[in-house]
């Protein structure tokens, strides 16, 4: 009754059945049986609307058009639901604002996802302390499932490279994910493993060379900005007062030696961002200018942002400039406007020469959820120790705070991996702050030693090194841990062995922050 007029054939019906009328009783759609089938007829003409509306298309032409009748989308689905080899499903509130095509590729599939809503979540707003600070108020999630009737084996997000919440059902592929406004989704879907193929990329010339800056605070030196890391964590971090600390003079340099001249013409830097910025004073605002020398003495600006306005943001910058010679390049930090030195995750130095890589599949499992091999995944109950209940024939702990013992430490603890403080709660841990140094007796009797190493801290200063000795010889050694990597799986083979060491070290820095645990330890019976 609330369809709009159009130009109905008329049809007289022998073998078919009308499966839509109108408000007369006149067929509308009809079905007819053919072979296993049926045969859909739509009579409407065109299945459009009888009026014509103007409306201007992407060069600013006039077009006449006239829109599908409205009852025609939601036959269609209905049509396919069940029948064809890939559905998407989503709420009939969701449906207006999703759309999404399904592809052939190879023996697979490709489903292509829309979201043109713009609607966002309620604004919540958010106090740390005496300070106001930017509410969340993100776009709304809309959820939805995609269902693949054919063989699947992998699925792959070809967007971000990523995996994808799914599981097989009733041997269906069953797509689980959420999208905002504005989002796009590319799902593969295959019988086979899929592979990501080969890609092309700039060189970027200043990853890991030698660069020096003008100062650094504690635990933030110059080193972290050239390493290859996009970790809003790690980064350096001018301080001109080594003996007070946090002394933010302006402006800072960071210099970066190529090793060789090199063609250059585009820049990445990121900058340091917090997300709980305040809503008056604390965005972060960057002036900078960035200069190029071939001899390290005489300097052209190639990037001139001393005027910017724009506060910076965690996907970074990036700018391209003529191309022109040069084996140092400097950039020089003028002002922060939150008044905290200069703060630099990464820079990039990038010109025409091109390399081939292979992407990394990114994972969906958090970093504070440790990933162990399979081979520990699923160990019986019955062959399983847990360090803390057994006495270390040799204990000398790190720092214990006032009034407790290492066994009162010993238990349940949050691992984080990140500035946010979000993580998982890890049960039967071992409290290794720095310096921390434990030898426990196994008399031949266990096959595999198992933990998850990480901090209890987000604070971004906390460096450790897990180590582990089994019968005086070293089997896992973490490098150098701070906040912004993932938890780490220990698993060491201790088949036969008398003798477990475990080791953290303050990575040659100090203890302050230094929370550091032995999640989950535990040995495994032969």
């Amino acid at each position: 009754t609330d369809e709009a007029p159009f130009h109905l054939r008329a049809a007289e019906l022998t073998t078919a059945d009308a499966i839509v009328t109108d408000a007369q009783g006149r067929p509308v759609v009809t079905r007819n049986r053919y072979g296993d089938g049926a045969v859909i007829v739509l009579l409407p003409e065109y299945a459009v609307q009888d009026e014509q509306f103007e409306a201007r298309d992407v060069r600013g032409v006039r077009q006449q058009y006239r829109p599908l009748l409205r009852f025609v989308p939601h036959l269609l689905e209905h049509l396919a639901a069940g029948v064809a080899p890939v559905e998407v499903r989503c709420r009939p509130e969701d449906r207006q604002d999703l759309s999404w095509h399904v592809a052939r590729t190879g023996d697979g599939w490709v489903v292509t996802m829309y979201n043109f809503s713009c609607a966002r979540e309620e604004i919540v707003p958010v106090r740390q302390g005496t300070a106001s600070v930017h509410a969340t108020y993100p776009y709304r999630e809309i959820p939805f499932q995609i269902v693949c009737r054919t063989p699947v084996q992998d699925v792959l997000e070809r967007y971000e490279d990523r995996d994808v919440n799914w599981t097989l059902v009733n041997d269906r592929a069953v797509i689980s994910e959420t999208m905002h406004g504005g989002e796009i989704r590319v799902y593969e879907l295959q019988p086979e493993p899929i592979e990501l193929p080969p890609r092309t990329r700039n060189v970027n010339h200043a990853l890991n060379a030698p660069v020096t800056a003008s100062s650094a605070l504690a635990n933030y030196p110059p080193e972290l900005a050239v390493d290859g890391r996009i970790d809003n964590d790690a980064f350096w971090w001018s301080d001109t007062d080594a003996e007070r600390h946090y002394v933010f003079d302006m402006p800072q340099w960071l210099q970066v030696d190529l090793e060789q001249t090199r063609t250059i013409d585009q820049l990445f830097v990121r900058f340091h961002t917090w997300q709980d910025e305040s809503l008056d004073t604390r965005l972060r605002v960057y002036k900078f200018i960035v200069e190029a020398s071939e001899d390290g003495e005489v300097w052209e600006t190639i990037i001139d942002e001393s005027r910017n306005e724009d506060p910076a943001e965690p996907e970074g910058l990036r700018r391209w400039f003529d191309p022109l010679p040069a084996r140092y390049v400097r950039l020089t930090v003028q002002r922060n406007s939150a008044f905290a030195g200069a703060q630099v995750v990464e820079l990039e130095v990038l010109g025409p020469e091109t390399e081939q890589y292979r992407p990394a599949r990114r994972s969906i499992v958090p970093d504070w959820e440790v990933q162990y091999p399979p081979a520990v995944r699923a160990i019986p109950p019955e062959r399983i120790t847990w360090l803390m209940e057994l006495q270390p024939a040799q204990l000398s702990p790190g720092w214990l705070p006032p009034g407790k013992t290492w066994t009162e430490m010993n238990g349940p603890v949050k691992l984080v991996t990140d500035s946010s403080g979000q993580g998982r709660d890890y049960e039967h841990s071992i409290y290794g702050e720095s310096v921390f140094d434990a030898t426990w007796h196994l008399d031949g009797r266990y096959q595999t030693f198992v933990a998850a190493a990480g901090l209890g801290t987000a604070k971004p200063d906390a460096s450790v090194e897990f180590i582990v000795y089994v019968d005086g010889e070293e089997r896992f050694n973490s490098g150098v841990y701070r906040i912004g990597r993932p938890v780490l799986p220990v698993v060491v083979d201790v088949t036969g062995a008398d003798e477990l060491r475990l080791v953290t070290t303050d990575a040659g820095d100090g203890i302050i922050n230094d929370y550091a645990w032995w999640g989950e330890a535990r040995v495994i019976a032969q």
